[in-house]
This record gives structure tokens, sequence and C-alpha cells, in this order.
């Protein structure tokens, strides 16, 4: 939520120049699109520590994107104050993902009263 945030005076011109590079005849912005998006779950995934092989990768990193563009795409359209729909969004969507059998491996599971809201917020105000 950092990044949106850092973005947030920016929501409605970053979606017009998404807009831009969707439109027919553009290919070749939404291959590079594609590889960024690609290289920002490949980040995500190792800022996790996430070390994962196989069919079990290619499934974290189906899920990691599809996140990825939903909030994405929720914060485009979020007019709330802070995007606090978008970040209770992404926190319903990843609590989601971890009740997926054997996403997490026990030693990653996080506590309880973990929140990624707060986790964000609390990055914010550093």
């Amino acid at each position: 939520m950092c990044w949106l945030t850092a973005l947030s005076s920016h929501q409605r011109i970053t979606g017009e120049m998404l807009l831009y590079k969707l439109e027919f005849g553009h290919i070749h912005l939404q291959a590079l699109g594609i590889m960024r998006i690609s290289r920002t779950v490949q980040w995500f995934l190792e800022a996790a520590h996430r070390d994962t092989t196989h069919m079990r990768r290619v499934v974290e990193e189906v899920a990691v994107t599809a996140i990825y563009l939903m909030t994405f795409t929720r914060w485009l359209q979020d007019r709330s104050p802070g995007s606090v729909y978008t970040a209770e969004f992404l926190d319903r969507r990843l609590r989601n993902v971890e009740l997926l059998p054997g996403f997490l491996t026990p030693e990653r599971t996080r506590p309880a009263s973990f929140s990624f809201s707060q986790s964000s917020n609390a990055s914010e105000n550093e």
C-alpha cells in the first residue's frame, strides 16, 4: 500500500496513462507492461523470502499477480480518504489466499493479530 499511497496525488493521471497503453496498436507498450508486472511479482516473492519451486512457485506467482492487478485496479477507482477501501480490499485478498491449503509453510505464518493495513500504515509513518 505504501507504493499506491505515494502515487495517490497522481491517481487520475496514472489511470489515464494505463488506458493509453492499452489502446490498440500499442502492443510494444503492453508487452513491456507484462514484463514489468512479472518483475514486480518476482520482487514481491523475493522480499517475502518465498523459495518454492516448480508447480508451487507457479501457483504462488499466479495468486500474487492476480492480487496485485486486482488491488491496483481497485485503487484506480478508490476515492476514499487514504485509499482505505483499497487497503481493506488488499487485506481481505491476502487473508483469502492464506486459506488455500499449504500456501504458507508453517514457519512463514503470520500472527493472528497481524494486519496488512496496519503494517502499511506503520511503514508510512517511518
